[in-house]
C-alpha cells in the first residue's frame, strides 16, 4: 500500500464505533465503481465488544474480496505510519467522549470524514467533511465523491496545514487542574 493508496478507520472494533457503516459503503463502492478505483480500508484498533455479526459479515465476504484490511492493536509507531500513508480517514462513530482519532488524523495533516455532531464535531474544529453516522447512502456518496474528485480533500488538506492546532496534553492538564482549583474554592 503506497502513500494515499488506502483509506484509514482507527478505533476499537465496536458497536458504537459503527464499522457497520464503513462495511456496507465500500460493499456499494466496489459495486458502483471502476474496478481499481476503490482503494483498501484499514481498520486499525483491537477487537471490542458487540461485533460478532460484523466479524461474521466480514469473513463470509472474505473481507470484502481483501478490499478491508485489519491491523490489529498497532503499536504508535505502526498508527503514525498509517496516518502519514492514508489518503484520508473515516470516523463514523455513533458516540465519543472526545473523537481522539479525528484529532490525530487532523494533527497528521490528513483529511477526515467523520460524524457530524457531539464530541466529534468538536474535535473536528470545523475541518472535517460531517456525515451522518446512521446514512449509509449520503456516506457512500461522499466517499465516492472524495475518491473521484480530489480537489476537495486537497483544499480540505491546505486548511487542515493552514488552521488545525493540536491542544498539547500539558494545556488539557493545565485547563483540568484549573477548572478543579476554581471548583475546590467554589465549595470551600
Amino acid at each position: 500500500m503506497g502513500a494515499g493508496g488506502f483509506v484509514l478507520m482507527v478505533g476499537t472494533l465496536e458497536a458504537r464505533k459503527n464499522h457497520w457503516l464503513a462495511f456496507r459503503a465500500w460493499r456499494r463502492l466496489i459495486a458502483e465503481m471502476p474496478r481499481g478505483t476503490v482503494p483498501p480500508i484499514v481498520f486499525a484498533g483491537r477487537r471490542g465488544w458487540m461485533v460478532d455479526d460484523l466479524m461474521q459479515a466480514l469473513e463470509n465476504s472474505d473481507w470484502l474480496g481483501g478490499m478491508i484490511r485489519w491491523v490489529q492493536e498497532p503499536d504508535d509507531a505502526t498508527l503514525s505510519a498509517l496516518y502519514q500513508g492514508c489518503r484520508f480517514t473515516l470516523f463514523p462513530s455513533h458516540i465519543e467522549g472526545w473523537g481522539l482519532p479525528v484529532a490525530e488524523s487532523l494533527a497528521a495533516g490528513r483529511p477526515c470524514i467523520a460524524t457530524g455532531h457531539g464530541a466529534i464535531a468538536e474535535a473536528a474544529a470545523g475541518l472535517t467533511l460531517p456525515i451522518d453516522p446512521d446514512d449509509v447512502t449520503a456516506t457512500a456518496a461522499l466517499l465516492r465523491r472524495c475518491l473521484e474528485q480530489g480537489d476537495e480533500l486537497a483544499a480540505l488538506a491546505a486548511r487542515i496545514r493552514r488552521d488545525y492546532g493540536a491542544t498539547p496534553w500539558s494545556a488539557t492538564a493545565d485547563a483540568v487542574m484549573a477548572r478543579l482549583e476554581m471548583d475546590a474554592r467554589a465549595v470551600g
